[in-house]
């Protein structure tokens, strides 16, 4: 499947989640990322919408998308496997999903809490 056949629109982005494993030999290693280890997930995007209207106290709002694709974010890894598209690993996430965006070759340390 060709990832420019596949385009997220409204408040959905199209990600490719990094491998959260190198494989050593005959061991699998972490790579060291702890959010990764804690159930989060660091992708690249590949496709986002431009965002959806939200109702905030009887007003209409609209709520942009600041992720482009290339950007490298973390999402709550649980998702992945929910909203897969094909076998490529590729999953549509919703702009909620988020939790940030990290520079490219950044090794996040910490967990950042989060409620479900």
């Amino acid at each position: 499947m060709d990832e420019s056949t596949i385009k997220a629109n409204g408040p959905w982005i199209l990600v490719r989640p990094e491998p959260p494993k190198k494989k050593h030999g005959v061991l699998y290693i972490p790579d060291g990322n702890l959010m990764e280890r804690l159930g989060h997930i660091v992708g690249h995007v590949v496709s986002a919408g431009k965002g959806y209207w939200e109702k905030v106290k009887l007003k209409e709002v609209f709520v942009h998308c600041e992720v482009k694709p290339g950007d490298r974010v973390v999402f709550r890894g649980h998702l992945k496997e929910a909203n897969r598209v094909g076998h490529e690993g590729l999953c549509f996430l919703h702009i909620k999903d988020l939790i940030g965006t990290i520079e490219e070759g950044t090794e996040l340390d910490l967990a950042l809490p989060y409620d479900n």
